[in-house]
């Protein structure tokens, strides 16, 4: 019962993670499209930026998940990248 309870829990972080993401998104790119900030070919390479993410996080996160899954330490699997990758990412 636990580990379909957080196989659930789990997916419904990442959607409400994913649908924060969207709406930032969706946001940035009708504020830069509306205002004119930017010329076509610069919304175009804007555009692109974030569709490459998307796929490098789609590439990323399953491979970030079986290094995660296949490491196991005295603290636990997932801690110790969560205490040792939040200092450089805040820096």
């Amino acid at each position: 019962m636990g580990l379909k309870r957080s196989k659930w829990c789990y997916s419904v972080a990442a959607a409400g993670r994913d649908l924060c993401y969207a709406f930032v998104v969706l946001f940035f790119v009708s504020y830069i499209q509306y205002t004119n900030l930017v010329n076509t070919t610069q919304f175009l390479a804007l555009t692109a930026i974030i569709v490459l993410c998307r796929v490098w996080d789609a590439i990323n996160d399953p491979i970030m998940g079986m290094i995660v899954d296949r490491r196991t330490t005295k603290r636990g699997k997932m801690k110790p990248y969560i205490i040792y990758a939040s200092v450089p990412i805040g820096v």
